[in-house]
This record gives C-alpha cells, sequence and structure tokens, in this order.
C-alpha cells in the first residue's frame, strides 16, 4: 500500500488555509466561500472559492510537497502536481460567466526556482498577498517565455489551445510561492467540512 503520509499533509496545509480564509471572513465579511466544490468535471479551482460583497470572485489551489521543493517547468508541462497547462485553461475556459473569477491563485509550499529555466516561467507580480503581512512571493506567468510570439509553445501540452486563450488566462493565474503551513499548530485530527458552501451574512455595519 502507498504510503500516504504526504497526501494527508497535503490535505493540512488546505485545511490551514481554507481555514485563515473562513476566520478573516468574520472579521472582513464576504458573501459566500466555497470549499472542496467543482462547478463542472474539468474543474481545477476548486479548493477554495471566494465571492466578495461586490461580487467579484476569487479562486485558489493549494499544493503542498514535503521538503524545500523549488518550482519546476514540469509541474505546468505534466499533470504530476495537477497543474498541467493546457487543464487549467480548459478549466477556466469551462467556467460559466455566472462563476469565472477575476482572479485564480495557486498557493504553494514550493520554494522559488534557481533553475534559470524554470524561474523564466515566472514573473514578479505586484500584488497583494492573501494571508496578511506572512511573507509570501507572488508571480504571474511569463508568457512569451511559455509560448513566444509567431513561434510553438514551450510546452506541448498547449498545442491543444490557442496562444491567445493562453495570454487571456495568465492575465488572471497569479502563481504563489513558499507559503508554510508548519507555523499553524493544529490537531492530527483536524478536518474540514468539504463540500458544502458558506453563504455568510452580510455585515450589520
Amino acid at each position: 500500500m502507498a504510503n500516504l503520509g504526504a497526501a494527508h499533509k497535503g490535505y493540512l496545509y488546505q485545511d490551514i488555509a481554507t481555514a485563515y480564509f473562513l476566520a478573516t471572513s468574520l472579521v472582513d465579511p464576504v458573501r459566500e466561500i466555497s470549499v472542496d466544490y467543482k462547478r463542472h468535471a474539468a474543474d481545477r479551482f476548486d479548493d477554495l472559492s471566494i465571492v466578495e460583497t461586490n461580487a467579484t470572485q476569487l479562486r485558489r489551489q493549494f499544493k503542498h510537497t514535503d521538503g524545500a521543493t523549488p518550482f519546476a517547468q514540469k509541474f505546468l508541462s505534466s499533470d504530476t502536481r495537477g497543474l498541467r497547462l493546457d487543464a487549467l485553461i480548459q478549466s477556466w475556459r469551462k467556467d460559466s460567466p455566472a462563476v469565472r473569477a477575476a482572479e485564480y491563485r495557486v498557493c504553494t509550499t514550493w520554494t522559488v526556482p534557481t533553475d534559470a529555466d524554470d524561474l523564466a516561467l515566472l514573473v514578479p507580480a505586484e500584488v497583494a498577498g492573501s494571508f496578511g503581512e506572512y511573507p509570501t512571493r507572488r508571480f504571474r506567468l511569463a508568457v512569451d517565455q511559455i509560448w513566444p510570439k509567431r513561434q510553438k509553445p514551450w510546452f506541448p501540452c498547449l498545442r491543444s489551445t490557442s496562444r491567445a486563450e493562453l495570454v487571456a488566462f495568465a492575465r488572471n493565474l497569479r502563481p504563489r510561492v513558499r507559503i508554510s503551513w508548519a507555523r499553524v499548530l493544529v490537531s492530527d485530527n483536524f478536518r474540514m467540512n468539504t463540500g458544502r458552501r458558506w453563504w455568510l451574512p452580510k455585515s450589520s455595519s
């Protein structure tokens, strides 16, 4: 039987991050939070969805790997981490206008890559972090590196889509690396309820 310890730690990371967003929603109210809720069969951003009070939708996907694992281009070119780029684009494409998010983020415990080819796929993004003042690094995809103009895409998996779709999707996708869950103390039995949606009351103020 395969060792499920790594998978359990991944779920724990997702649980802690989700708990953080649920807790902060008590201070900064939101309209709705969905956890582990797929909107269609191809949905790759089902870990967490937030609808703010102004109806802006935000989607989050959480990824954890034990140890100091740097981001690598193979995470986007294959489905070893559930982030194959063409599958992410398909997920985004199939979102109906009613659930299309203004922002999609992949939050991970990976480190910033030191390999030049891997680092070239990311561009620093000047956007606010999701976890308050906790230090994280935010990036956008380097579209021109992944698919140079008037050339073939760097990843063969993208040949089933168009460069225009990659550009449109990348405007909304913000990978984030190095969010540590180890500093948060929780019970080994801690688990969030999944597959549910919370409609939160509006602030009385």
